[in-house]
């Protein structure tokens, strides 16, 4: 008998065994359908979740072992698991619930039957069991990233969705890896696990087979598992490889009548690698065996070596089963051997040292027709190109899924680089070999990687929008409103500026360094419009180039190239004089640049101009979306809308609107759109509590305005408070004070009261940013994003005050905007894509449960604010959705010629 059963922990003791659950009992707020599984780890059951009307699964421990302390803290491990895990082909968990001394995981329902169902059926032809595979291997690397190593994979945790999706289940056996083997392999430990047990030895003895359980299945154990030693990533990889030999064989690769003669496969037998099917691609085969290496040195040490080894694969089957291709590729050859040939040509006078001022070739344009990969809307610049102009790398989306695409002029296609999934904002090193990417995702850092794939580093975190210098740095927004450089290797950063209002320079964005490291040109992150700087990092100097620009870039013909409308516009300016040479002129009309002044265009130093044209599609449509993520519209009308708020009833709809350099506040009511404002410098709308009017922000000519319009009256608006820096609305308080933002993108709080002049009573302020704040509906809790820990999250604090702040999101939020009551917050990752529901409760201020509702990319955000808001009823969300994407690229060949030409030079 086990000691452990005959001798139950005093702990333990007191925990109530489970009851069975039978169809119409509850556990909480979940109304229990039928059960679905059963196991030595619980037992699983379809539910209800009365309160999102959603259908959930249900795992429960079982009777039997519900007094067992130790199991008990192994079902709290897993729930602690999978919270730290956000990935699409793992399953995710809404929360704990803990009701009627029972204890359950509530989790996504997975619709489909397992790997293990599919398997019995017999063996799985090569093109459906590759794909299948892949998205394994990508959950697994996932959880690795993490530093979570499953130690479970088997058939049977494995689910096959109807749509072809594959989830990965039941990490209830996962562990840490120690943080020394994380940081050497790159993974961060759980911070919800004890590192001194995180690799506790895998226990194999009869005492641990109780009720029919091991510690890892045994046919898929490896063999350091199977002899009870230290585990690690490596047994993943071993258990991974013993899953797809069955799944192309039909056969266990260790069978064994038994536990004990499986066991004993594992660690003597070698698995019939002749059986394998002859139309696997020869390249994966050494994998396979690498894979299930009994020795873990010599086994695939990464499983992101995997994942590069299937893409290989496919291009393999690509080759062999997509005839169609070679058609398409006859298409583009007249165009490719132009383009070879003025690459080819410009490079070399270059590298003969000529001036771009005499270059004497001519002008081509040409069309890049992306197929199935479109360019997404509203995630900032997209585009980079290599400084011989050579390789164009770009962000893209098939099929819903967005990450890095590579592809040489020359090229016939755009390859995909692996593992980029998410990535942002990409820059190419001076030498065109690395390519580095922001990615919001747990926490908003920069990463570098060989622009052809392979293992990624951390360059930074707690930054976001880079360029590379010629000096090996790399330079970043610190997300404090100010620039940092750091190595390429990484390190410790060093401050090169900061945002200097005396200079006119209120916040700063999108930082390119220049002249050898010694200027930044940048953005101005003032008003709604933004505007271009210039600093040099010698002087301290700032030139002001344009009031009215965005996303600049520079040209080696001495140009800075930066966006308006839909226009390129281009300045003289001398680096070496630190002065500007002449007006702006306009380059190169169509060119996409989106709402946020993010342009889609890209300058090699050899003068190739890559872009992405405007088209009739740009703009934004307000739409309702349910929790589910359900879409109904509200308003198409082709416009650039912001910042929609929803009046205190619920039924008109402030909105901003941008139309070239303006920018006015308009209303949407019982079917009609009208302007509220006309001036074209509003921004910013917030209701004032009675529902009869709004307030916003307004830029004066040489200072900021709070003003307040009504609904029903033609009078000018009324001014609230004036200011020489940025003041926008926060919210209305029950008691008629208004709580304000001061200071370009981050700044402080303060209140006014309207009633008694425009005095403003400074509320809060801090060394880390105060943004995107919000009243709750009550007037009694404030929410807010700080990048006190290094990145954007979303606090809440009582308020006036006094009390604690208590911190929201985990790994990165933005946006928050509270529900129908205090007690419901939403907000959004840092990348804009995925919107969670948080439940609070306030004896004590604490977060009761935190809920992914939806992943999408086609709802439109930019940087931290809401631009989105909640119904005051039923919690729909109004949101703004991207109209199009766009599947073309335009590219001009001596774009120099064409740029003298234009600025009549």
């Amino acid at each position: 008998m086990d000691s452990e059963s005959s001798h139950p922990s005093p702990r333990s003791a007191r925990i109530r065994p489970s009851v069975a659950l039978t169809p119409g009992s509850r556990i909480g707020a979940y109304e229990i359908a039928a059960q679905i599984g059963v196991g030595g780890m619980g037992e699983v059951y379809r539910a209800t979740d009365t309160n999102l009307k959603r259908q959930v699964a249900i795992k429960v421990l079982p009777a039997a072992v519900a007094a067992d302390a130790e199991r008990l803290a192994r079902f709290q491990r897993e729930a602690e698991v999978l919270a730290a895990l956000n990935h699409p082909n793992i399953a995710h968990i809404h929360g704990l619930e803990k009701s009627e001394g029972q204890t359950a995981l509530v989790m996504e329902l997975v619709e489909g039957p397992t790997l293990a169902d599919r398997i019995a059926e017999g063996p799985l032809p090569v093109d459906e069991a590759l794909p299948i595979a892949k998205q394994i291997v990508e959950a697994l690397e996932a959880a690795h990233e993490q530093g979570i190593v499953h130690r479970d994979l088997k058939p049977a945790n494995i689910k096959l969705r109807p749509d072809g999706a594959v989830k990965v289940l039941d990490f209830g056996l996962a562990k840490a890896m120690e943080p020394t083997f994380a940081k050497a392999t790159g993974g961060k430990p759980a911070s919800a696990m004890s590192s001194g047990s995180s690799m506790a030895p895998t226990i194999t003895t009869p005492a641990m087979t109780q009720a029919g359980l091991i510690l890892g299945t045994a046919a898929y154990m490896a063999p350091e598992q199977a002899r009870g030693r230290p585990v690690d990533r490596r047994a993943d990889i071993w258990a991974f490889g013993c899953v797809l030999y069955e799944m192309l064989t039909g056969a266990r690769a260790f069978p064994g009548e038994d536990v004990a003669l499986t066991m004993a496969a594992v660690m003597t037998a070698t698995p019939d690698f002749g059986s394998l099917p002859a139309a696997l691609p020869p390249s994966l085969e050494p994998y396979l065996r690498r894979c299930l290496e009994k020795d873990p040195r010599q086994r695939v040490q990464a499983i992101g070596d995997l994942r590069l080894a299937f893409d290989g694969a496919f291009e393999e089957m690509g080759g062999r089963h997509a005839p169609e291709a070679s058609s398409r590729r006859m298409d583009v050859v007249p165009w490719l051997v132009a383009v070879a040939a003025i690459v080819v040509a410009t490079v070399t006078f270059f590298r003969g040292g000529g001036d771009t001022s005499t270059l004497e070739q001519p002008i081509r344009r040409l069309t890049i027709d992306l197929g199935d990969l479109v360019l997404p809307r509203g995630l900032g610049s997209q585009l980079a190109i290599s400084r011989d102009g050579e390789t164009l790398v770009f962000v893209a989306d098939r099929d819903g899924g967005r990450q890095l695409y590579r592809r040489a002029l020359v090229d016939f296609e755009a390859r995909p680089i692996p593992g980029t999934a998410g990535a942002l904002r990409p820059f190419l090193s001076p030498d065109g070999e690395w390519v580095a990417f922001v990615d919001g995702q747990p926490n908003d850092r920069i990463v570098r990687m060989p622009a052809a794939g392979g293992d990624s580093f951390t360059v930074c975190t707690g930054c976001e929008v880079g360029s590379w210098g010629d000096d090996g740095r790399i330079v970043f927004d610190d997300l404090s409103q100010a620039f940092a450089a750091v190595s390429e290797r990484g390190g410790e950063p060093e401050t090169l500026l900061t945002a200097m209002r005396e200079q006119g320079v209120d916040s700063m964005m999108n930082p390119v360094l220049l002249s050898g490291g010694r200027a930044v040109l940048f953005e101005i992150g003032r008003f709604q419009f933004g505007g271009v700087g210039l600093a040099s990092l010698d002087s301290g100097a700032v030139l002001v180039l344009t009031e009215n620009g965005s996303d600049p870039f520079y040209s080696p013909t001495g140009h800075v190239l930066f966006g308006r409308s839909d226009t390129l516009f281009a300045m003289p300016v001398d680096l070496q004089q630190f002065q500007v040479r002449g007006p702006a002129t306009p380059v190169l009309p169509g060119v996409r640049i989106e709402n946020g002044g993010a342009i889609q265009a890209a300058l090699s130093d050899t003068g190739v101009l890559v872009y992405a044209p405007a088209d009739d599609q740009q703009g934004t449509e307000l739409v309702w979306v349910d929790p589910e993520g359900g879409v109904e519209s509200v308003l198409q009308s082709g416009r650039a809308f912001r910042a929609p708020r929803l009046s205190p009833d619920g039924r008109a709809v402030a909105v901003q609107i941008i139309s070239g350099d303006a920018s006015d506040i308009w209303v949407h009511e019982a079917g009609t759109l009208r302007p509220l404002t006309t001036s074209g410098n509003a921004s910013e709308p917030l209701w004032t509590p009675d529902g009869r009017s709004v307030t916003f922000m307004a830029r004066l000519d040489d200072s900021f305005a709070i003003q307040s319009v009504s609904l029903d009256s033609a009078e000018a608006p009324a001014t609230i408070a004036v200011g020489d820096v940025p003041l926008a609305p926060e919210g209305w308080l029950p008691d008629g004070r208004l709580l304000l933002r001061e200071g370009g993108t981050t700044g402080s709080l303060s209140l006014v009261e309207p009633a008694g002049g425009p005095e403003r009573h400074p509320y809060l302020t801090s060394d880390a940013s105060i943004e995107a704040a919000t009243i709750s509906p009550t007037g009694s809790w404030l929410a807010y994003v700080s990048n006190q820990t290094g990145t954007r999250e979303v606090y809440v604090r009582p308020f006036p005050g006094p009390g604690r702040e208590q911190l929201v999101s985990d790994r990165g939020g933005v946006g928050p905007s509270w529900g129908p009551t205090d007690g419901v917050l939403f907000y959004l990752s840092t990348s804009g894509e995925t919107t969670f529901r948080a439940t609070l409760g306030f004896e004590p201020l604490e977060v009761v449960a935190r809920d992914a509702l939806f992943t999408s990319n086609e709802f439109w955000s930019v940087t931290f604010r809401a631009h989105y808001d909640v119904h005051p009823e039923d919690g729909r969300l109004l949101m703004l959705r991207q109209r199009g994407g766009g599947s073309e690229l335009r590219v001009v060949e001596n774009w120099f010629a064409v740029l003298r030409e234009r600025v009549g030079e």
